[in-house]
């Protein structure tokens, strides 16, 4: 077994997760002066919604989906107007229902491509950035984690996790030559002269 459920330090730590997703969960309750002018249904329909994450929440992938399946339908109604406009092309009327058909066409496409700009928007804007420096922090800190947790009684097991860690996770295999406890000139050692040093 590798954590005792009793531990103070884990029931701390479930605890603290709890608090962390009741948290989110309530942080995005609706305003009180929208309250006051929704019918029930309603209020219980958007408390629903806004207890999914935010993630979610801002994502536009289903307006999107929905978009596209939309403007599938127009551009199968501009094909056949223009099919059969093509194959008579003396006729006004179905010249007109073809123009017709591609400017439907064309706002649908257009709507799509805006939303498609929104989701690559939201999908940028919400991505975090961390550096292979704070990725080996995170590491670090889950290892000593992993350590405090097992204990001296499984402190092989926490070897393990961390034997695994270096060896399967793929960002710690990648090492650069250079680490934090070699000196200058082992470091000047490590990098190739040029032809002309020598």
């Amino acid at each position: 077994m590798i954590a005792d459920i009793n531990n103070p330090e884990v029931q701390g730590i479930l605890e603290n997760h709890q608090k962390f997703e009741k948290y989110k969960r309530s942080a995005h309750k609706l305003p009180k002066f929208y309250s006051a002018v929704l019918t029930k249904t309603l209020k219980d329909r958007l408390t629903e919604v806004l207890s999914e994450s935010t993630e979610d929440q801002v994502s536009v992938l289903e307006e999107l989906g929905l978009m596209r399946e939309s403007a599938n339908v127009s551009v199968e109604m501009f094909a056949k107007a223009h099919s059969a406009w093509t194959g008579d092309k003396g006729n006004v009327k179905l010249k007109e229902a073809a123009l017709f058909a591609g400017a439907v066409m064309h706002d649908s496409l257009d709507k799509v491509v805006k939303c498609a700009k929104s989701a690559s928007d939201i999908k940028n804007n919400t991505k975090t950035n961390f550096s292979v420096g704070d990725l080996y922090d995170v590491v670090g800190q889950l290892v000593r984690l992993m350590y405090d947790v097992c204990g001296i009684e499984n402190k092989r097991i926490a070897e393990i996790f961390e034997q695994r860690v270096e060896s399967e996770v793929s960002f710690i295999q990648q090492k650069t030559r250079i680490t934090p406890d070699m000196t200058v000139l082992s470091m000047d050692d490590s990098i190739p002269l040029v032809e002309s040093q020598i």
